[in-house]
């Protein structure tokens, strides 16, 4: 197998996946060491209800509409992602003994639903500097900004669930290598790799509404009393700022 050549877009567009990857799991990994941390869980789970939601909602659906058309096949994926992880949880509910004891069905929901999402990052991260260096560069600073959240969020979501803070860490990162196999499928096979992208946008954002609404926030409801409804809203709308920021500061080519 021959090396791609210097003005491939191989290597920026796998360094630019691997800083967006690497950046947030070294900072988990302080976090979880924090003493203070469960104190922290109901601002990140609100964080990643934040999240999920804005980045179902909008982010992700329009996107698809923009690929798609105004027709019924965006919001049929966007249930069947939906039907379809309730389907699942259903599943994972009614046999324990296929999973761990101590781990809510909520963990392995939502690592699949971020596993997707950042298969999609991946995509298009590879698809920009394909196009051109400078808008593979501002595409990956847009996706490191929406990805904070998430990655936060998710870290709160896995603790709550029954993980371990340095496994927390740890399978956020394992979700996070999804991109480098979304940036590779872009890279090897160009435009055909898109036709995967554009069905898996809406069933993400089904997945994401679904995890959001099913799982998440009913968790903020029994947190203690302590922890404060305001607190949690302004953590929720922090969530969707930061996914919106992107947008907010010009970026266009998402």
């Amino acid at each position: 197998m021959t090396l791609p050549p210097d003005h491939s877009p191989w290597l920026p567009a796998l360094g630019a996946v691997a800083l967006i990857s690497v950046i947030p799991l070294t900072a988990l990994l302080a976090i979880g060491r924090a003493r203070s941390i469960d104190r922290a869980i109901p601002g990140l789970l609100a964080l990643a209800v934040g999240a999920l939601l804005g980045n179902a909602l909008l982010e992700l659906m329009p996107e698809s509409f923009a690929r798609m058309g105004n027709g019924p096949r965006v919001p049929l994926l966007v249930l069947t992602g939906f039907i379809g992880f309730f389907v699942f949880e259903r599943f994972l509910t009614t046999h324990d003994h296929l999973a761990t004891p101590s781990l809510r069905p909520f963990v392995l929901l939502n690592f699949v639903g971020i596993t997707a999402h950042n298969t999609i990052d991946g995509m298009v991260v590879a698809a920009s500097f394909i196009a051109s260096v400078p808008l593979g560069v501002s595409t990956a600073l847009a996706v490191f900004l929406h990805e904070i959240p998430h990655e936060f969020g998710n870290f709160g979501v896995f603790v709550q669930g029954g993980v371990s803070l340095r496994n927390a860490a740890l399978v956020n990162f394992a979700s996070a290598l999804a991109a480098f196999a979304g940036a590779l499928a872009v890279l090897l096979l160009g435009a055909r790799a898109s036709v995967f992208a554009d069905g898996l946008l809406p069933f993400a954002a089904g997945a994401f509404l679904y995890v959001a609404a099913a799982d998440l926030i009913p968790e903020l409801h029994r947190a203690p009393r302590k922890a404060s409804a305001l607190v949690q809203l302004a953590c929720m709308l922090l969530g969707v700022l930061i996914v919106l920021a992107p947008q907010i500061l010009g970026d266009e080519h998402r």
